[in-house]
């Protein structure tokens, strides 16, 4: 059942419960029934009435963001996948939310997630030293590659950072929360050499951010941590493009042959917004891709101001 379809059972339960109410309040006035009586009635009445109103304002903004990404969606098919979602409501809409796209950089995300998820719970620490790939033979800590990772997308701490937990345990933790569209393990069985390639989708990435937003992804101090890095981000060639000089963005974005993502949270004067666009595999990245972002963003904040 489609969740506009969701929506307007809810709509018309609320208003027959309204109804009903009313009625009842009616026959209490003919029967003289007590005060008190006809005064909660009339309570249940009012709470009903802002429960539909609510119901039907969630509805409208539901339709306004299915208009908004799918006109924006519709010219480019499976090469994009689109999720905005408003974070004051809850309205959301989403095309192509789970085709499964190369996560490029993307990745990192998660990542950072299942760092954050052990420190919360004592098994790493921020001043724990790791060492990057020997490509790239460095050591740094916890803390510097996790904003390394964030801040300018270094690949050498991503794959430190994503080995120090585990491949294999990774994908177990995002499996048993719900992101069912990624898989970040694209390792041999023995972890020596790499098979195909990190997916997600757009559905995931948004449920992360959406977590992330509500404060229920990782403790506080590691969501005001992660929040930081993401605001702190140096690549901005795309979503805030689109935006207002000084707009206040969290996100990140992922490049790889021919793959451009961004995702992140825009936080607005009168509400805030979750934006994932994945997409590819352009033959032309650079042309045919990066103005997607700069044309959505624009749009999304035009929706947000209303």
């Amino acid at each position: 059942m489609g969740l506009m379809s969701i929506l307007n059972k809810i709509l018309n339960g609320i208003v027959l419960a309204v109804a009903i109410v009313i009625a009842i309040i009616v026959i209490i006035h003919a029967q003289g029934f007590n005060d008190k009586v006809v005064l909660r009635l009339q309570a249940v009445a009012s709470t009903a009435k802002a429960d539909a109103a609510k119901a039907a304002a969630l509805k409208a903004d539901n339709t306004t963001l299915n208009t908004l990404v799918s006109s924006f969606a519709q010219p480019y098919g499976t090469k994009v996948g689109v999720v905005v979602t408003n974070l004051s409501d809850g309205a959301s809409a989403n095309v192509n939310g789970s085709e499964e796209f190369v996560s490029a950089s993307i990745y990192k995300l998660f990542v950072a997630y299942d760092i954050y998820k052990h420190i919360d719970a004592g098994t790493i620490s921020y001043n724990q030293v790791l060492q990057t790939p020997d490509d790239e033979a460095t050591t740094n800590t916890v803390s510097g590659c996790l904003n390394l990772m964030i801040t300018i997308s270094d690949n050498g701490c991503g794959e430190a950072l994503g080995a120090l937990d585990g491949w294999p345990a990774l994908d177990a933790l995002l499996k048993a929360n719900g992101y069912s569209g990624t898989r970040l393990n694209n390792y041999t069985p023995d972890m020596s050499a790499l098979t195909g390639d990190k997916m997600t989708n757009a559905n995931d990435v948004a449920l992360l951010l959406t977590r992330l937003y509500n404060g229920t992804l990782v403790s506080s101090a590691s969501t005001n941590a992660f929040l930081t890095l993401l605001k702190a981000q140096t690549i901005n060639d795309r979503l805030p493009q689109g935006l207002p000089a000084g707009t206040v963005i969290a996100h990140k974005t992922g490049d790889l042959y021919g793959y451009l993502h961004d995702a992140g949270i825009i936080y607005g004067l009168k509400k805030n917004t979750v934006v994932v666009l994945l997409t590819g595999n352009w033959d032309e990245p650079q042309s045919e891709g990066i103005p997607l972002f700069k044309t959505l963003s624009t749009n999304v904040w035009s929706y947000m101001q209303n």
